[in-house]
């Protein structure tokens, strides 16, 4: 299709391209949701003149989905992982994370002689899961009375910041943390970082959150806020499906017979690079979506090119996921509260943007990486990292 750099020719396919998916449990959701470094495969061009609107735009498509959910959303989402052969991805990635967290803190206690306040932020804290897996570590260790933790908690809900405080302070009650464990809630999203002190934080903790970050400017501003060789420790869903409506086309083909466990079992294999799907049938919106991004037999039949094994793996893992989410809705009648398009960035994206940032990878780091659903075959999907601040 020809690029479009127009607000009003942006508008116009943003509601062309959702309203197609209208038939789905599964909402598309606004293109602006995909990452910037991939607004080009969508057939929207970044200007000087749109930047500020289409920024504005993406952050508030995904605000609007997250802003007024709790708790259940959570647990919707650990479900259709379950039932994907994904695990509970989320939950084992927060106790990835905690464990890191805690073992930075601890080195730090150990290594100061005199008592100190250590300042903790966790990025889109939701109700609280990262938080407490922190929590829950460091209940393990003997931090002593010498320091205090002040944990800030960023999140947009205020119903998820609630359940969070009341998370943290019955798992901290009775023990020695209730005396040297400061939670402060803090409503708004990754950009509030923007207006913290610079070279202020000890640590910052986040999972599944800075994905909804279309463009990577907070990656800098974390990097800002953190001290000199500090970490950002980051779990996160990383995988390239939401980088081409190619990609995306397929992920429709499954969604428009979920329950077609032969034709299910054909896109995986053609995704892991086997032959090509063969369809019985295509739905006339599944067409005029083909139409209105001009893919032709050969981008279709050549979407997946490019990426790693690990990579493809990845995106049959998302394919599965979003199945099971498209067979519980689509079986009771309603439509899914989260939407297809996502920001996730694949595992070498991410990095390029954290080093582009101003982090590091030394050997510490590199040894905490973790693919956790590698075991079933779903390559980078779940990824932990850990980057630190450069010293200058």
């Amino acid at each position: 299709m020809q690029d479009i750099s127009s607000i009003v020719n942006i508008e116009r396919l943003n509601t062309e391209a959702q309203a197609l998916f209208e038939w789905c449990p599964v909402p598309l959701g606004s293109p602006l949701r995909t990452h910037a470094y991939s607004y080009r495969n969508w057939g929207i061009v970044v200007t000087a003149d749109n930047i500020e609107w289409i920024s504005a735009e993406s952050k508030g498509a995904y605000s609007a989905e997250w802003k007024e959910t709790d708790a259940s959303m959570n647990t919707m989402i650990a479900e259709a992982c379950e039932k994907a052969g994904l695990l509970d991805s989320n939950a084992i990635i927060n106790m990835r994370v905690g464990a890191y967290a805690a073992e930075h803190i601890s080195r730090l206690v150990a290594q100061c002689a005199k008592p100190f306040a250590f300042k903790v932020k966790d990025i889109g804290a939701g109700t609280g899961d990262t938080s407490a897996a922190l929590v829950r570590e460091l209940l393990k260790t003997n931090l002593g009375g010498s320091i205090a933790i002040e944990l800030i908690l960023i999140e947009p809900s205020e119903k998820r910041l609630e359940t969070a405080i009341e998370a943290i302070s019955r798992l901290t009650s009775g023990t020695m943390l209730e005396r040297i464990l400061f939670t402060i809630p803090h409503v708004g999203t990754v950009d509030a970082i923007r207006n913290m002190q610079s070279d202020s934080t000890d640590l910052f903790i986040t999972n599944a959150a800075i994905h909804h970050e279309s463009f990577n400017e907070h990656l800098p501003e974390i990097s800002r806020v953190l001290l000199p060789g500090v970490p950002l420790i980051s779990g996160d869903w990383h995988e390239g499906t939401y980088e081409s409506p190619a990609r995306v086309y397929w992920m429709y083909c499954l969604l428009q017979e979920p329950h077609d466990e032969k034709a299910t079992e054909q896109i995986f294999r053609f995704v892991r690079g086997g032959p090509m799907a063969i369809l019985k049938s295509e739905r006339s919106e599944l067409r005029q979506f083909r139409l209105l991004y001009g893919l032709d037999s050969d981008m279709i039949l050549r979407a997946f090119d490019g990426l790693t094994e690990g990579e493809r793996g990845a995106v049959v893992g998302s394919m599965r996921y979003w199945l099971e989410m498209g067979k519980r809705f689509g079986d009771e009648g309603k439509k899914s509260p989260e939407v297809l398009l996502q920001c996730h960035e694949r595992v070498s994206k991410r990095i390029e943007a954290l080093k582009n940032a101003g982090f590091v990878f030394d050997e510490e780091c590199k040894s905490k990486y973790a693919e956790l659903v590698r075991d079933k075959g779903f390559g980078e999907l779940t990824a932990v990292m850990m980057a630190k601040k450069r010293v200058r």
